[in-house]
């Protein structure tokens, strides 16, 4: 793809922020009260994208066009309706008559630096057809002081992914670092650990492979939802994908918790 030529991206959000108290998308949290998907849609602009999808829940919808919409510069997002809430790989899926073009994938309440969206969009741009980008930060800048996370464990070799699985719970525990990896059971993990924060690139290809395994994970687990890091690490082990991966080493920070706000606010009036 030239340097040049635009990328679209996904938002995902549609989480009503339960343990938060609120949709954390939609919370004014800059120095003159914007919320953090117009800081994310500024920080990816500068990286060449041009194109915006929302992806969200029908109830969140009226709230994203009367608060949001009203201050938007650009071109107008899409907004997209993720009919029921089947996880991030669903979310994705439901984007596919939105997005024909390598595609930027962030979530709507965490914020990961101008920089990572440089990284990602650059890295995108040199991706084959059948190439993704995956950016990680390092699990100790990502861990909450208010409770356990959920972190996409990233594996790799030479530039590219060779294993991602979900780590629910993550907190510490002293001096350890503990959590559960999903489908295997406790686990203890090194501070430099890469994690998924769920900032992904992927090609028009990936809604192919969404397409066509989606179905079969819904009707052999009819109750579990279906997340990124599942659907890109069977991907990878199939080899139906390649996800290059480079460590971000902007700061991250996110709200999952009512008691992360200030920090929050605190670290963008900066």
């Amino acid at each position: 793809m030239p340097s040049n030529e635009p990328l679209s991206l996904i938002i995902l959000a549609g989480g009503l922020g339960t343990r938060f108290g609120g949709p954390k998308q939609l919370t004014p949290i800059g120095p003159n009260g914007e919320c953090m998907i117009e800081i994310s849609v500024s920080q990816a602009r500068s990286a060449g994208v041009e194109s915006v999808v929302i992806l969200t829940r029908e109830v969140l919808a009226p709230r994203i066009e009367s608060e949001l919409l009203p201050r938007w510069e650009g071109k107008a997002p899409q907004i997209v309706i993720q009919p029921e809430m089947l996880g991030t790989a669903h979310a994705v899926w439901c984007c596919r008559h939105a997005v024909k073009e390598k595609c930027l994938v962030i979530n709507g309440d965490d914020h990961y630096g101008a920089e990572t969206f440089q990284i990602g969009a650059k890295l995108l741009r040199d991706c084959d057809d059948n190439e993704g980008v995956l950016i990680p930060f390092r699990l100790d800048a990502t861990l909450s002081e208010h409770g356990g996370v959920n972190r996409g464990w990233v594996r790799g070799e030479g530039g590219y992914v060779t294993g991602l699985s979900e780590v629910t719970n993550i907190q510490r525990q002293g001096a350890r670092i503990l959590g559960n990896e999903v489908g295997v059971g406790e686990v203890e993990l090194p501070p430099d650990t890469p994690v998924s924060m769920n900032f992904y690139g992927f090609p028009p290809t990936f809604f192919d492979y969404l397409d066509e395994h989606l179905p079969n994970h819904f009707s052999e687990n009819s109750e579990t939802e279906a997340f990124l890091p599942e659907f890109v690490g069977q991907a990878i082990q199939q080899k139906k994908l390649r996800m290059r991966y480079k460590l971000s080493s902007a700061e991250w920070f996110g709200m999952t918790y009512a008691e992360d706000l200030a920090y929050v606010r605190e670290k963008l009036s900066r």
